[in-house]
C-alpha cells in the first residue's frame, strides 16, 4: 500500500476494511457449511471491539484474520493445497495464525505439506537480512511485554506467593509450555468433520491468546469469527469487557480490578456455557 499511496492513512485503513469485510463473507459461508443461522455473523460483524481496532485504528490482524479464516474454510471443503498455501500467507501477514499449524498438518496429506514450506520461504526471501533483528524483536516482546494479562499474571501471583526468586520466569515458561500443549495436542482430538476443526481450531486460537502475558484487545478477536461461528458467546463477551483494559489511557496504571472484573465475568460466562451446553446434549442423547 506504501507504494500505492505513500504515507496514506486513507489506503491503508481501506485496506483493512475490506479484509475485515472478507472475514464477515467467509463467516457466512462457515454458518452455511456446518448448518447454522447466518445471523452468527454479526457476533463479528457488529462487534464494537472489531470496529474500533480494524475500521479504527488500522491493525494488520485484520488481514491475518481474513487470510487464516479463508484457509479454514479452504480445510474445511476439503481443498488441501489453498488451505496450506492461504494459511503460509496469513502467517506472512502475522505470525499469530502459526498456532494453526499442527491442525492443518494433521488435515492435509504430508505430500501437500511442501506447498506451507515453499510459501513461506519465498514470502520470506524479502525478509533474510532482517531475521536477527525480527528475532531479536519478537525475544524481547516475549520476555517483557506483559498487559491484560490473566492465566499469566495468575501463575505470576502463585509463584511469588511461594517464594520463588524471580516469578515472571515462571509465569512466562508455564503459560508458554501451556500455549505448546494446546497447539500440539488439540489437534490430536481433531477430526475430519468441519464442526469439529472449526471447534478445535477455535480452542487453540482462544489458548494461545488468554496465556499470553500482553493479552492486546485485537488478539482476542484472532478467535472472534470462529467463536461466531461455532456460537461461543462466552468469548464474544470477553471482546466487550476487554474494553476495561483501555482505563489505562486514563492515567497509564493498569489496575488490578478491572482484571478481575475482565476475566472473573468471562470465567462465569464460559461455566454456564459448558454447563448449559453439556446439559442440552445430555438431554438430547436422553431423548434419542
Amino acid at each position: 500500500t506504501n507504494r500505492l499511496a505513500p504515507a496514506s492513512v486513507f489506503v491503508w485503513k481501506l485496506l483493512i476494511v475490506l479484509a475485515d469485510l472478507g472475514t464477515c463473507w467467509v463467516v457466512l459461508s462457515l454458518l452455511a457449511a456446518v448448518g447454522r443461522e447466518r445471523a452468527y455473523v454479526l457476533l463479528y460483524a457488529w462487534n464494537p471491539l472489531v470496529i474500533k481496532e480494524f475500521s479504527g485504528s488500522g491493525h494488520i490482524d485484520a488481514v491475518m484474520v481474513f487470510l487464516m479464516m479463508l484457509a479454514v474454510l479452504f480445510l474445511v471443503r476439503k481443498r488441501q493445497v489453498a488451505a496450506l498455501g492461504t494459511l503460509a500467507l496469513s502467517i506472512l501477514s502475522k505470525i499469530g495464525s502459526a498456532a494453526l499449524g499442527v491442525v492443518f498438518l494433521r488435515q492435509t496429506r504430508p505430500v501437500l505439506w511442501v506447498v506451507l514450506l515453499g510459501v513461506l520461504a519465498l514470502g520470506s526471501l524479502p525478509f533474510v537480512g532482517g531475521l536477527t533483528e525480527l528475532s531479536n524483536g519478537l525475544g524481547a516482546y516475549g520476555r517483557e511485554w506483559t498487559f491484560n494479562s490473566g492465566p499469566w499474571a495468575a501463575v505470576h501471583w502463585l509463584a511469588k506467593v511461594a517464594g520463588t526468586s524471580d516469578p515472571a520466569t515462571w509465569a512466562h515458561w508455564t503459560t508458554k509450555l501451556l500455549s505448546l500443549l494446546a497447539i500440539v495436542v488439540l489437534p490430536l482430538l481433531s477430526r475430519r468433520s468441519g464442526d469439529n476443526i472449526l471447534w478445535i481450531s477455535f480452542l487453540i486460537l482462544a489458548a494461545v491468546v488468554m496465556l499470553n502475558p500482553a493479552v492486546m484487545p485485537w488478539y482476542l478477536l484472532w478467535a472472534l469469527p470462529l467463536a461466531a461461528v461455532v456460537g461461543c458467546l462466552s468469548w464474544v463477551g470477553l471482546t466487550g469487557l476487554s474494553l476495561l483494559s483501555y482505563l489505562i489511557y486514563v492515567d497509564g496504571i493498569e489496575r488490578v480490578w478491572w482484571l478481575w472484573v475482565e476475566y472473573g465475568l468471562f470465567a462465569i460466562l464460559a461455566t454456564f456455557e459448558w454447563i448449559r451446553t453439556r446439559s442440552a446434549r445430555m438431554t438430547s442423547t436422553f431423548t434419542l
